[in-house]
């Protein structure tokens, strides 16, 4: 489980659209879905229904889309902080 992998799927469970998803983060439309198949794999539960024309979040997903959203949070927060820090010591 890597951070891009953690933004698409959070990407995709706003936009609902493997296209859109692909589109919104500069990448092909079969990175969203390696990255996606990856992430159920690592889980080991689907996150999405899909069919031809809809995506759309599974019970897991919801409950994931919570934890994928507070660990970009933390991971912002750690960058701040880092810089924060690194900051006050060379002043």
């Amino acid at each position: 489980m890597n951070s891009q992998s953690i933004k698409t799927f959070i990407t995709l469970a706003k936009l609902n659209s493997f296209s859109q998803t692909a589109t919104s983060l500069y990448i092909s439309q079969s990175t969203v879905t390696k990255r996606i198949c990856e992430l159920e794999k690592e889980v080991g539960k689907p996150l999405f229904y899909r069919d031809k024309k809809h995506v759309s979040l599974t019970e897991d997903g919801r409950i994931f889309l919570k934890y994928a959203t507070r660990i970009v949070e933390l991971a912002s927060n750690l960058r701040i902080t880092s810089m924060l820090s690194a900051s006050s010591r060379s002043s």
